[in-house]
């Protein structure tokens, strides 16, 4: 993804049963995961403006949820954290 401006509205998916946001503002990206009454969010700091970004987010029954900003991990949320931030 190429961030060129501010946006503090989020790019979301939503269904009846989960939803993923993903959000920049202020050189911060937040990505959050919300199914059911759980709500994971992970902050990563230092992502650029005007700069093209591999932004990838997995999951893990053993390491929970994490993030990764151009191939680094940027942020892990375990399987049983909800407010995670950078790694």
């Amino acid at each position: 993804m190429k961030i060129e401006t501010e946006c503090s509205r989020p790019i979301a998916i939503v269904s009846t049963e989960s939803s993923v946001a993903l959000v920049y503002q202020s050189g911060i990206l937040r990505f959050r995961f919300h199914k059911s009454r759980s709500t994971w969010l992970l902050v990563a700091e230092g992502v650029v403006v005007g700069r093209w970004h591999h932004v990838t987010v997995t999951w893990s029954a053993t390491a929970g949820l994490s993030l990764y900003i151009d191939a680094t991990l940027a942020a892990r949320c375990g399987v049983f954290c909800h407010i995670c931030g950078a790694v």
